[in-house]
């Protein structure tokens, strides 16, 4: 009952099983925790929006998290890499979550995963994805901006997905660094906004900082966005960039 993947962690065997609980509990507005099975397979997400009665899939996410116990996201890229089937599927799939919850006049950012069993829903919401997806991924991949929608719909006005609509391709990358201290920082640092394909760029960190685990979303340590004309042109452009970036950073590393 909180956000930003606190106190979501994997459990693994009854030993972990009170420590887990434990750590729910302090990240909890409840004195309940939930236990779920574990799904194996890619996490994606499902930007939508609901009108007139109908629910329309505008973005596919497909998601990066850190390596367990801890399920933080580390990177959202648009659109998704799925097949056509898949995304039938699941837009037919956010159909019926509208229809079932009643939402109407609403996004929905439903986050789900993907194996060879077939297509699970994690959660669903009738509001907006976090972590850029909104306010900036969304709008460089398919033109469409959903902040823009939901503002005609609150004034009765016609929705329009369509005009100005392409198709391209985004991503964020939020910073994973080795637990230790920050040594120093090169410079060059403050030319990164310069590049070519960089929409934004944010380090939270300066020299002398502790570097800890990511347990959450509230821990991440800054993040860069590009955009390009395909998926695997953003695919290449994070590659690049993140190891780039990584080397303006001298850590002394945790023993």
């Amino acid at each position: 009952d909180n956000s930003g993947s606190r106190g979501v962690k994997l459990c693994r065997n009854l030993q972990e099983l009170q420590e887990c609980i434990d750590e729910a509990l302090l990240h909890s507005k409840l004195d309940t925790v939930l236990v779920e099975e574990f799904i194996e397979g890619r996490e994606f997400s499902i930007e939508g929006l609901h009108y007139d009665g109908k629910s329309e899939v505008i973005q596919f996410t497909e998601k990066k998290t850190t390596e367990f116990p801890y399920n933080v996201e580390l990177g959202h890229k648009q659109p998704a890499n799925l097949t056509d089937d898949q995304r039938d599927a699941i837009r037919e799939i956010v159909s019926k979550i509208g229809a079932a919850l009643k939402f109407e006049n609403c996004p929905s950012h439903t986050e789900l995963k993907v194996n060879d069993r077939g297509i699970f829903v994690i959660e669903t919401s009738p509001r907006l994805g976090g972590d850029y997806i909104t306010s900036t991924l969304t709008p460089l991949s398919t033109g469409i901006n959903l902040e823009d929608q939901l503002l005609h719909i609150a004034l009765g006005e016609k929705v329009d997905t369509t005009t100005g609509r392409v198709n391209k391709a985004s991503g964020v990358c939020f910073f994973s660094y080795p637990e230790g201290v920050v040594k120093a920082i090169s410079p060059e640092i403050s030319e990164v906004t310069n590049l070519p394909h960089i929409h934004n760029f944010e380090l939270k960190l300066k020299v002398g900082d502790r570097i800890n685990q990511i347990t959450s979303s509230l821990n991440r340590y800054g993040q860069f966005i590009v955009d390009g004309e395909t998926r695997e042109e953003v695919d290449g452009l994070i590659e690049k960039y993140e190891g780039k970036f990584k080397n303006y950073i001298m850590i002394l590393c945790k023993d």
